[in-house]
């Protein structure tokens, strides 16, 4: 093959990649259902904050900590999430004990929309969040509350990606069911036109 046939072949190459990873971003909810909670700056930039009953397991915080590390530590369901050091050293979660109300586990992931093998944490990729987990019990209930918010400064609009970056995790747990509540964005609160 000449140099243009090879030139095309990887141009080719590069749009493909460009369409996939575009695919499994939300765009409003247009196409995927998991992202029609699109959120308008409800905390002065794009956020979700999300609480869960965890139903269909007589498990405590500790089994749902486990769950969410172990598909959280193999990148997630779309093979984008990353975990974070938490302020102890631990990796992905850290347990607090008695040292806050209920609050059994509490970790960090990041979520990334940018170009397939490039971390989530570089610079190189479009669009990088933060989520907080905090798994827990109250009396007999086990809790999930997940906190996800744009990490791109001027994010005002997110697509429905916030909500999408904790609903995508919690749906791969298997053998569950769950009561969500809305507790902050998510395109919940209607939020002033400047």
């Amino acid at each position: 093959p000449n140099s243009d046939t090879i030139m095309e072949q990887r141009l080719t190459v590069l749009l493909l990649v460009f369409c996939a990873v575009l695919s499994l971003a939300c765009n409003g909810g247009k196409i995927d259902p998991d992202c029609k909670n699109v959120d308008k700056g409800s905390c002065g930039i794009a956020c979700c904050l999300l609480e869960f009953k965890i139903d269909g397991t007589n498990e405590g915080s500790e089994w749902l900590k486990n769950k969410l590390l172990q598909t959280l530590s193999l990148g997630g369901p779309d093979n984008r999430y990353a975990l974070s050091i938490t302020a102890p050293g631990e990796f992905g979660f850290t347990s607090w004990g008695n040292k806050l109300p209920n609050a059994s586990w509490i970790g960090q992931s990041y979520h990334s929309t940018g170009f397939p093998g490039i971390a989530p944490d570089t610079s190189t990729g479009p669009y990088r969040d933060t989520i907080n987990w905090i798994t827990y019990e109250n009396g007999q209930d086990l809790m999930l509350r997940a906190f996800s918010i744009s990490d791109l400064s001027g994010s005002y609009g997110d697509d429905g990606q916030n909500y999408k970056n904790i609903i995508l995790v919690v749906k791969s747990i298997p053998g569950i069911t769950f009561e969500e509540n809305i507790i902050v964005g998510c395109g919940h609160f209607p939020t002033s036109q400047f």
